[in-house]
């Protein structure tokens, strides 16, 4: 579903890498189509950025090239078709850049100064808790014996503690009425 498109001008100047530029402003028209289907706006960004390339004569833009746009002030801005339009007395600077030409990426590894040591000690924990369950594992049926036995033991005692309630509360005797008049 596409709706009529708009022809639109950028004033860009370009700029490699850190080289001052020789302050020639290029104009760039392109169609800017307002609605774009969600399965082809990476097929139009690559037409939007083919068509930037071959208009401003960047034949030496490469896959390791990454071009940055910047307006008047020097921020950055997004490079898409939906770009705002500008005007000759205040074009867009466009930064032809090689990747990581600003900062260098650092290798992808864990680097701990004492991972070596920090891997050796977890190790060794673990084989000490290891051989610590294997130790105790000819004297689990003794320990669980021991329990059991404090348990029943515990258990005696209250029976025999409720025992002892029951035969106190057996030897009084039901007199058959209220001792005192309830107040019916």
């Amino acid at each position: 579903m596409r709706m009529s498109s708009e022809k639109r001008t950028l004033w860009v100047i370009v700029r490699y890498g850190d080289v001052v530029p020789d302050l020639e402003v290029k104009r760039f028209q392109f169609n800017c189509d307002e609605t774009v289907e969600e399965e082809n706006k990476v097929y139009e960004k690559a037409k939007f950025l083919e068509a930037l390339t071959k208009q401003l004569g960047l034949s030496a833009v490469g896959k390791t090239n990454v071009l940055k746009l910047r307006n008047g002030r020097g921020s950055l801005i997004p490079l898409s078709s939906r770009t705002p339009e500008n005007t000759v007395t205040s074009p867009y600077i466009l930064e032809v850049c090689e990747m990581h030409s600003a900062v260098k990426p650092s290798p992808r590894r864990v680097d701990v100064p004492c991972y070596n040591e920090t891997y050796k000690r977890k190790l060794d924990l673990f084989t000490k808790r290891i051989s610590k369950l294997e130790d105790t594992v000819p004297q689990l049926s003794h320990l669980r014996d021991v329990k059991l036995s404090a348990e029943m033991k515990d258990l005696e005692e209250r029976l025999q503690f409720l025992g002892s309630k029951l035969k106190e509360a057996d030897s009084r005797q039901w007199k058959g009425m209220f001792t005192k008049h309830p107040l019916w």
